[in-house]
């Protein structure tokens, strides 16, 4: 049973992945090019995104629109929405209007979600036993949440843990979304791997083992976007581990 779920899971799907998107046989020089540019520009997105926060919160947190007591919360709102504008808006500007793509071509539809849902509920039932058993680790605790005074009052929480959520939502449309959808054509779902590696590389300051788990989950991800052609079960999926996560941690300084 177990082998005949992990086949299905795997080969099954990137057979299947190869004969749906498989790679146009001759694409034109401009295809080729919009392509190159995906590369281009989500590069200078993801250097944006990991440094520029910080030199663009230094000119702002002294405003006086930030009360000093709220600017820890402030900060880290930035840093959400910050990466936010860096994943979605370039991106979703250029396949919009250089590539011609609609927001459902980049996977934000619902036909045809349910389908292959088995695989991301599959996913989570795998991941969410592992959440917990390292939910008590000190390396676990020390990185989660991101905002230390989450879980201290409602308002201030509600408020990290929705941007948070938004955050996720902004990374799965630039790797699921932007990275594969608009490269597919010309790289076949061989644009998965590619996708995969600065996924890997913004997990390395994250604790060693969710490092590693964001290998196997980038290609799920990815294999299950370009079948299902949506990202928005990546979204629910990605978001439901976050906040377990952050509860968890929460749960782990309440209860020592």
């Amino acid at each position: 049973m177990i082998t005949n779920f992990l086949r299905r899971a795997t080969v099954d799907q990137w057979v299947a992945l190869e004969d749906e998107h498989a790679a146009l046989p001759a694409p034109t020089g401009r295809q080729r090019a919009e392509v190159v540019g995906v590369y281009l520009l989500a590069c200078l997105a993801l250097w944006a995104s990991q440094d520029l926060h910080r030199p663009t919160w230094a000119l702002i947190k002294h405003t006086d629109w930030i009360p000093r007591e709220h600017r820890g919360l402030a900060k880290h709102l930035w840093w959400c929405w910050w990466g936010i504008g860096c994943y979605v808006v370039p991106t979703g500007l250029y396949a919009r209007y250089v590539m011609k793509m609609s927001w459902a071509d980049l996977g934000l539809r619902t036909e045809g979600l349910f389908k292959h849902a088995w695989v991301y509920v599959a996913g989570f039932a795998i991941v969410l036993p592992l959440v917990f058993l390292v939910a008590g680790t000190p390396e676990f605790q020390d990185t989660y949440p991101f905002y230390r005074r989450s879980g201290d009052e409602l308002t201030t929480t509600l408020m990290w843990e929705l941007s948070y959520a938004v955050q996720f939502g902004a990374l799965e449309f630039f790797f699921r979304g932007f990275l594969l959808f608009a490269a597919w054509r010309v790289a076949g779902p061989w644009a998965i791997f590619a996708m995969m590696l600065p996924y890997l590389a913004i997990h390395f300051p994250k604790p060693p083992l969710e490092a590693l788990a964001s290998i196997v989950a980038g290609a799920a991800l990815g294999i299950v976007a370009l079948r299902t052609k949506s990202i928005l079960f990546g979204i629910v999926i990605h978001v439901g581990v976050a906040w377990t996560m952050d509860a968890l941690a929460i749960w782990y300084r309440l209860n020592p």
